[in-house]
């Protein structure tokens, strides 16, 4: 109930900034005004990255043009509506700085306030609400101060804390009670007369039998990320060359590099959509991901992003797909599996402290919880605290459950003989002489979500901190296979989650390139690659013809042999949802559907051994 309320709330003040004026302001020279309605038609069509890029060009361009303020303030609604509420709150700082006599400098102060908001600093945007409301000589803005602080903010704020900032600033409660919802403020958002739109794109229509299918691919070629970039290609070009299908149909890949940089990707998007493609593939890291699929969203052209992990990518709209393996999607399968596979009522996380990491804890808590399991303890990683580990496992310990073979589950002895079944640990900065502790085994798993360096570190201290219990692991643990040696039996009867196919099904690299080595960090970007320019050819193949019918098809895809993985797209999300749960076994990789099948003919196997055994006891011998 509480979270759909401040879903509700979050929309109001969505809304409500919507009210901030743009306009009334007259055009000094008539190309930045132009320039100025062009991304007013963008924003409103919702091509935020677009219309960012219009608005930029007038700040950076024709600063001392009176289309100068009010294009920072559109700069700012762009980030808002993009989610980066700390470059939306920088750019009306700089504005307020640049510019203090603009008439939109209060309205910054309510923009700044919607900011905290959505960054759950609901205290703080209170506080800049009420002084607003104070101070300002502005009926308008006083109202829709007094508004948001009565519908948006107040729900999220303590009593106390919200009779403080009134009272500080002067405002009576019954000014706050007065205040009235947006639908009756009477201020009307007021749209700018329609102007044309003035991209040069054009929606396409069914390409002829002879028209050249154009195929767009972004990538790094130059800059931080040009290393990834370059195997990327490497692995789009090397596919397409062994395609066959490619010679039937007049097919062109067309490369654009993003020179590493999220402005230039968008810039790039937009030209290979000019030149006509169909469909667009790329770039490497999520960042320019995000911005260039926005653009490409906004045009309507299928995107396919081969390497992104970012949770909300596909969020972005229908025409986005993403073939990497995000956070999301394998913690709710490690969790469906924990609970209706391996039947686990509790559980234990330890997570990087990183967006990986948190998104992985948060979401494989939110679905244990759902299934009814108990969640004894949550921690991060910190990497710059070496002995954060100890206090970890020290936590999970003192919060397992009692267990029926051992009553008092934490055994601390300073002196004397230690029982048979303790441990000694090695003396802490924490501890004074050694610590022995008595065996816990009531947690039924604790997921590790880590690189392979972290998670055999980890692993190797549950066990010395005698945590007798079942470990998941998540994709990061595939980070450096290598880390593994010699420390396999920390490991050993692990489950970890892959994308199908990768460790045991894909066609990997002895098919693509004739080696058999496994693949190492440059390889993913290449087996990715080839990838997604293999599925869109499938898809060509399968009679699309334009990106209506791409869309269609992408969304059909099911159990598509990758080089990296096999390949699944759920129709909802746009994601690949194909994975599968690997068990650690006598230092091998095995599938858990093989695993059971091993395990129940080894069973079969001996029960039939002793069923004959017992059958020959059984016949009485001749006299």
């Amino acid at each position: 109930m509480q979270k759909s309320i401040k879903t509700y709330f979050i929309t109001c003040f969505g809304i409500l900034l919507l009210f901030i004026p743009i306009g009334d302001v007259y055009a000094q020279n008539g190309d930045v005004e132009a320039l100025f309605r062009r991304g007013s038609v963008l924003f409103r069509q919702e091509k935020y990255v677009s219309a960012n890029l219009d608005f930029k060009d007038i700040v950076n361009n024709h600063s001392s043009s009176l289309w100068a303020s009010p294009s920072y303030m559109m700069i700012a609604k762009t980030y808002f509506n993009l989610g980066d509420y700390e470059r939306a709150e920088s750019t009306v700082l700089e504005l307020r700085s640049r510019y203090p006599e603009s008439r939109y400098v209060g309205w910054t102060y309510y923009f700044s306030s919607a900011c905290k908001f959505n960054k759950r600093e609901f205290n703080q945007a209170a506080s800049i609400l009420a002084e607003l409301a104070n101070k300002t000589n502005g009926e308008k803005l006083k109202s829709h101060s007094l508004s948001a602080l009565k519908y948006a903010v107040s729900p999220f704020v303590n009593s106390d804390y919200l009779k403080k900032i009134l009272e500080d600033n002067g405002i009576k409660h019954s000014d706050l009670d007065e205040a009235q919802p947006l639908d009756s403020l009477g201020y009307q958002y007021e749209k700018d007369e329609e102007y044309p739109d003035s991209s040069p794109v054009q929606r396409r229509g069914k390409l002829g039998k002879d028209s050249t299918i154009k195929i767009g691919v972004l990538v790094p070629l130059t800059g931080i990320n040009s290393d990834l970039g370059i195997h990327l290609l490497d692995g789009v070009q090397t596919a397409f060359a062994k395609n066959t299908f490619k010679d039937e149909l007049q097919v062109e890949l067309i490369v654009e590099d993003t020179g590493s940089d999220p402005v230039t990707a968008v810039l790039k998007t937009r030209k290979l959509i000019d030149e006509g493609v169909v469909v667009i593939i790329g770039p490497v890291l999520s960042e320019s991901t995000i911005a260039s699929a926005t653009e490409s969203q906004a045009h309507r052209i299928p995107f396919v992003a081969p390497t992104a992990t970012n949770v909300g990518l596909t969020r972005i709209g229908r025409y986005i797909f993403q073939l990497n393996f995000n956070p999301v999607i394998q913690a709710e399968a490690l969790a469906d599996f924990a609970v209706n596979e391996l039947n686990f009522t509790n559980f234990a996380v330890i997570a990087s402290n990183d967006l990986w990491g948190m998104a992985v804890s948060d979401t494989f808590t939110k679905e244990m919880k759902k299934k009814g399991a108990n969640s004894i303890w949550t921690d991060n990683l910190n990497p710059n605290k070496p002995i954060t580990n100890h206090e970890i496992l020290m936590n999970i310990r003192e919060h397992a459950p009692e267990s029926e073979s051992n009553l008092d589950s934490l055994v601390v002895i300073y002196h004397g003989n230690a029982f048979p079944d303790t441990v000694v640990l090695k003396k802490s900065p924490l501890l004074r002489g050694e610590r022995k502790l008595g065996p816990v085994d009531s947690i039924d798993c604790i997921l590790i979500s880590a690189t392979s360096e972290d998670a055999i570190q980890i692993a190797s201290q549950i066990m010395e901190y005698n945590i007798n219990t079942v470990i998941l692991g998540d994709y990061g643990w595939w980070s450096n296979e290598s880390a593994f040696d010699g420390g396999e039996h920390y490991i050993e009867g692990a489950y970890v989650i892959a994308p199908a196919g990768e460790l045991s099904g894909g066609s990997g690299l002895s098919d693509f390139y004739g080696v058999s080595r496994p693949p190492d960090t440059h390889d993913i970007p290449l087996m990715k690659g080839a990838d997604a320019v293999n599925l869109i050819l499938h898809c060509l193949e399968k009679g699309a013809r334009d990106p209506e019918e791409l869309v269609e098809l992408l969304e059909s895809i099911k159990d598509f042999q990758g080089i990296s993985s096999r390949i699944t797209i759920d129709q909802k999300s746009h994601t690949n949802y194909a994975v599968e749960i690997i068990r650690i076994e006598n230092g091998r990789y095995i599938r858990y559907d093989e695993f059971i099948k091993d395990t129940l003919n080894y069973l079969i196997e001996e029960y039939t051994e002793d069923s004959l055994e017992s059958a020959d006891r059984s016949i009485p011998s001749n006299p």
